[in-house]
């Protein structure tokens, strides 16, 4: 059996600005963010997700739904991932099934880029646009994941 494992980091697609009185968890993708977001979907579609941890925000659940993902990739939508930091990030990847091969992650600044900082154990140089994803191989595993066991392989801006 492959025991490689890849995480896909990505940063969610570019939102409308918030309204006087609106949650920032409840703003929506901008029209050039859904197009983003769809853009993505044959990369993320090739790179073969089995699972995806998805923040709760509505744009982060947008982002996901414009991927339009087949059906049996398991996903978590959980509010614990909105203003998660990148050490709760690592601890939740710590508990994703061991069969995941491929986990996608689609979350917020500054969370998602310190969360390849942490892995990398180096200074994570790319920006993170909206839409934008890391691809890092894995080389422990889900619950042994710890910083420096994953190496950068692409970053899609």
């Amino acid at each position: 059996m492959d025991d490689r494992r890849r995480l896909l980091v990505m940063r969610h697609a570019h939102a409308e600005p918030g309204h006087p009185g609106q949650a920032d968890r409840d703003r929506a993708l901008s029209p050039f963010g859904t197009s983003t977001a769809e853009a993505r979907a044959g990369l993320v579609a090739e790179l073969s997700p089995t699972d995806v941890l998805c923040s709760s925000a509505l744009r982060t659940v947008q982002t996901l739904e414009a991927l339009r993902l087949p059906d049996g990739v398991r996903v978590a939508v959980e509010d614990g991932i909105y203003e998660a930091s990148a050490q709760t990030l690592v601890s939740r990847l710590a508990t994703v099934p061991r069969d995941a091969r491929t986990v996608l992650v689609v979350g917020h600044l500054p969370t998602v880029g310190h969360l390849v900082e942490g892995l990398l154990g180096d200074p994570f140089v790319h920006a993170f646009q909206p839409g934008a994803i890391a691809v890092l191989d894995v080389d422990c595993a889900w619950a042994e994941i710890t910083a420096a066991c994953a190496d950068l392989t692409a970053f899609h801006d």
